[in-house]
């Protein structure tokens, strides 16, 4: 995968590897690793959209 650092801009090439694990609460569960980042926990909703990127990102409901 390729990673742009911000704001220089830079881009690395970075190995990666997704483990998927089994579904739970109507989410597909997924670990994320990297030799620069290390380990994340994520989930994604039935169209593949991230829910919750452990350390990175969450989605926010409509009120927020």
């Amino acid at each position: 995968m390729a990673w742009i650092d911000i704001p220089s801009l830079r881009v690395r090439r970075v190995r990666q590897r997704y483990t998927r694990h089994p579904s739970e609460g109507g989410l597909e569960r997924y670990t994320y690793r990297d030799p620069l980042r290390g380990e994340y926990r994520l989930s994604v909703d039935a169209d593949g959209l991230v829910v919750d990127y452990e350390r990175f990102a969450r989605r926010l409901g409509p009120d927020g």
